[in-house]
C-alpha cells in the first residue's frame, strides 16, 4: 500500500467480514419472528394466560391454546405429533 487508502490485501477479508455478519443479522431478526407455543388443558386459563405475560422476561411472543376449547384438527395433531408436556398433575 502507498499513500492513504485501503490496504487491497484486506479487501477480501473486509467483504467476507460484511456477508458473515449480514448473515449472522438475518439469523437474529428470524429468530425475533419467533414466537413462544404453549398449550394447556385443565385449570383456569385466564389466570395461566396472565400469568405467562407477566411473569415471563422473554422478547418473543406467546401463543397459548386452551385444550378444554375447540381446537382446529391440524393443530390438535401438530401438538400431539411435536409437543413436550412441561407438566403433569397426576
Amino acid at each position: 500500500m502507498t499513500g492513504k487508502g485501503i490496504n487491497s490485501n484486506l479487501v477480501p477479508e473486509a467483504e467476507n467480514s460484511i456477508v458473515e455478519y449480514k448473515n449472522k443479522l438475518k439469523d437474529a431478526l428470524e429468530a425475533l419472528k419467533s414466537d413462544i407455543d404453549l398449550a394447556f388443558q385443565g385449570g383456569k386459563g385466564n389466570y395461566f394466560s396472565f400469568d405467562v405475560d407477566e411473569e415471563t422476561s422473554t422478547l418473543l411472543q406467546f401463543d397459548i391454546i386452551d385444550l378444554d376449547k375447540p381446537v382446529q384438527d391440524e393443530l390438535l395433531e401438530s401438538i400431539n405429533r411435536e409437543g413436550i408436556i412441561l407438566y403433569e398433575k397426576v
